[in-house]
């Protein structure tokens, strides 16, 4: 399946067998333009007590340095209570910290922050999330991906440039991604100079990601009918790109005038940071076409969807005349390693939660008692523990291990962005599976890809 995410962001979904039903043979829908459309891993530090709350980890004791595990990280100071950060210097050029298969795997944390009931404070969430990006740093994961959602506990984050604006100055090293900007909901003129503020702070570590949305129940409270949400989404590009490579942009469409506009805040990367579209059927075209990269999922789904994938992928980017290659590919995966049976049911137990309110979201029959916890509701399409077991890299390390081998020898991605925050899954043990992917899971894939490229 695609995904057309205002993530799961919780996403909406191309099933495999929608694929599949046109034949081997046939030309995919995507081929066709849209009139719309326009023409390092960083160096992983020791990990640390994954019990510590976030407030101690940035609070060293007795006004000491900084110090992040055993090891003191560089350029970290406290002055009169305020963390400080010795700012490296950006490069002007675009950054593309991913290498193909063969050599060594991105891997990122895609963090959703939901909220499963009112046992979490909407406080404990987002501070969990931030925790979460802190330690996915130390850990090694070269991004960390925040997602979009509005007005109910899907997912407690308005604004992911926010969440960067906030995390780049509790890191320093990884970067930082939206996942993704909703554009519909957006003014673009305004959204262009929140993307320049977002990218001086993160110090040129911004990804930006940006969709189209699918849930009807957010576009209705911002006054935005969802049936235009494709057309809004191909202009309000335009208009970025626009904004991001002009120095004055003007622009006439369908739904914007805009007349000479500069944008005073620029962003650091140039001409643009990476952009990262969520993937519905005409946009990984557009993607090949403009030089963008993408997003995809196969879900709870397993090896035939990611096959599947892979063949519309293939298509698409021959219809467009390159490579497959051109585009870089990010794969979100539900992924638990343990040994501890009651881990990962809880883990499952989470993430069906988390397909259930996005099911009932984007097939518009979301219920609440009170207005704002949406109930959830099982479904025919639920999957069992075992099949998502059998689906999913989930058990112990070396079955992780292996299994997401054969994904990548499938799907061929530059990144795999493993979901780290579903509802209301224990934080202390989410940090340590963080750290467990760090010490154990990535080292041993890269070691493995690098030995299988020669």
């Amino acid at each position: 399946m695609i995904v057309d995410f205002s993530p799961s962001h919780g996403l909406r979904l191309i099933e495999a067998k929608d694929v599949q039903a046109k034949g081997p043979g046939s030309v995919p829908p995507h081929c066709l333009r849209s009139k719309m459309s326009s023409s390092a891993m960083t160096k992983r530090s020791p990990p640390v007590e994954a019990a510590q709350p976030l407030r101690a980890r940035l609070q060293p004791p007795n006004g000491a340095r900084f110090a992040a595990g055993p090891r003191r990280r560089e350029g970290l100071d406290r002055h009169r209570g305020q963390r400080l950060m010795r700012m490296p210097s950006a490069s002007s050029d675009r950054q593309t910290p991913f290498v193909r298969q063969g050599h060594t795997m991105e891997f990122a944390t895609f963090i959703l922050a939901a909220q499963r009931g009112y046992h979490q404070s909407c406080d404990s969430v987002i501070r969990n999330s931030i925790e979460q990006t802190v330690v996915s740093e130390q850990a090694g994961f070269g991004t960390a991906w925040f997602a979009e959602h509005h007005f109910n506990n899907y997912s407690l984050i308005p604004s992911p440039l926010m969440m960067v604006a906030h995390c780049a100055g509790v890191t320093s090293t990884i970067r930082l991604g939206t996942a993704v900007c909703v554009l519909p909901l957006y003014q673009p003129q305004r959204l262009l100079s929140e993307i320049g503020f977002a990218d001086i702070v993160a110090n040129g570590r911004l990804e930006l990601g940006v969709g189209s949305g699918y849930q009807q129940f957010e576009f209705e409270r911002f006054g935005v009918n969802i049936e235009e949400a494709p057309a809004l989404f191909s202009e309000h590009l335009d208009i970025l790109l626009k904004g991001l490579n002009q120095d004055i942009f003007e622009h006439n469409g369908q739904y914007q005038n805009i007349p000479p506009t500069a944008i005073s805040v620029r962003t650091v990367q140039k001409p643009t940071p990476p952009i990262w579209i969520a993937s519905g059927p005409a946009r990984i075209g557009r993607a090949y076409r403009e030089g963008h990269n993408f997003f995809v999922t196969a879900f709870h789904n397993g090896l035939e969807t990611l096959s599947a994938l892979r063949e519309t992928i293939e298509k698409t980017a021959a219809c467009e005349g390159k490579n497959v290659t051109d585009a870089k590919l990010s794969l979100l995966r539900c992924c638990y390693a343990s040994d501890d049976e009651a881990e990962i049911n809880s883990y499952l137990d989470n993430a069906r939660f988390q397909r259930r309110l996005s099911e009932a979201l984007h097939q518009r029959r979301q219920q609440s008692l009170d207005g704002y916890l949406l109930q959830e509701t099982p479904t025919q399409q639920d999957l069992s523990f075992e099949t998502l077991r059998q689906n999913l890299p989930i058990g112990s390390v070396n079955r992780v291990i292996d299994r997401l081998l054969e994904e990548i020898d499938i799907l061929k991605p530059d990144q795999i962005a493993i979901q780290t925050q579903l509802g209301d899954f224990d934080q202390k043990t989410m940090l340590r599976q963080i750290e467990l992917w760090g010490d154990k899971i990535i080292p041993a894939i890269n070691k493995s890809l690098a030995h299988a490229g020669g």
